[in-house]
């Protein structure tokens, strides 16, 4: 894990607050902040980001037919990637 300084600014509302180095360049893709606090402790923030496109190389553990019926049966169908997106 890298740590680097950061400043959280907010005008007061959930929707105004943005994450920026302390540079004053604001960081992109951060859905979710978490702030902890304790006595004799430092400030620990950690940051949930929503990356634009990630590459995950995995094995499956289901067969295909398993995940269609699963997707079936609350009502969803499974559809092709659009690699445009």
């Amino acid at each position: 894990m890298t740590e680097s300084l950061v400043r959280i600014v907010s005008d007061g509302t959930f929707f105004g607050s943005r994450v920026e180095l302390l540079s004053g360049e604001a960081l992109a893709g951060i859905s979710h902040v978490s702030i902890s606090m304790g006595p004799g402790l430092h400030p620990r923030a950690c940051f949930e980001i929503t990356p634009k496109m990630i590459d995950i190389l995995a094995h499956p553990l289901l067969e295909l037919e398993t995940v269609r019926a699963s997707a079936a049966l609350y009502g969803f169908a499974l559809v092709p990637i659009d690699p445009a997106i």
